[in-house]
């Protein structure tokens, strides 16, 4: 089972379904795509890879934060942010740099 943490926040109102190792988002992990089924989120943060994403698919929201740490596997450090919201869920990625953080990628989700 390559699920290491899972949660599912209900108390926002959103169902986020929070997992370590999702695979990717076209093709997750056995582990992963049961949950997505199971649970039936709006948005999933996942982690594992260090590479950040952030992308709506098919009526969810996609967020892997990266790595705000050193620089691993020859990824920059990267963080990422979601908003929830009564109707949207807003998820942003930043690349972490010395001059600032720099908005990389954001992707919205409606209803």
């Amino acid at each position: 089972f390559d699920c290491i943490f899972v949660s599912v926040a209900w108390e926002l109102e959103v169902p986020v379904l929070v997992l370590h190792v999702l695979g990717t988002v076209d093709e997750p992990t056995l582990a992963a795509r049961f949950l997505l089924e199971a649970e039936k989120p709006r948005v999933v943060v996942s982690g594992h890879s260090h590479q950040g994403l952030v992308r709506e698919k098919s009526g969810v929201l996609f967020l892997n934060p990266g790595s705000a740490g050193p620089g691993r596997f020859k990824l920059k450090p990267a963080a990422g942010l979601l908003t929830v919201e009564a109707s949207r869920v807003h998820g942003e990625l930043f690349a972490l740099e010395a001059g600032g953080p720099r908005k990389t990628a954001e992707a919205v989700l409606g209803w």
